[in-house]
């Protein structure tokens, strides 16, 4: 996810974002570091926060990138013309719930 760059082009610090958001801190730098992610209904939350869209959020890869990923825990999601990676680590089956819908 692209949480620390959009962060900084807003201006924002890890605790400021943190309020916004109503989590703590030490979530924000988890999301930042890649050790966790956040739940789906987060997202637009988030997005709202950054100032950006939902799909900027991820990270924009091409598919010399992606195969490089094939062996990691995570997803390939699709926008248009579009590639990026999500990371998922320990996720459970009512986060993934929304890409059954």
């Amino acid at each position: 996810m692209r949480t620390k760059d959009l962060r900084k082009a807003k201006g924002l610090t890890q605790d400021q974002l943190a309020v916004a958001l109503d989590v703590k801190q030490s979530t924000v730098a988890m999301w930042e570091i890649g050790q966790r992610v956040p739940k789906t209904s987060m997202l637009p939350r988030l997005a709202k926060a950054l100032g950006c869209r939902i799909d900027d959020l991820f990270e924009e890869m091409d598919e010399k990138a992606i195969e490089a990923k094939t062996d990691e825990s995570g997803m390939i999601i699709e926008h248009g013309d579009r590639l990026s990676w999500w990371r998922l680590p320990d996720v459970d089956d009512e986060d993934m719930s929304w890409l059954q819908e």
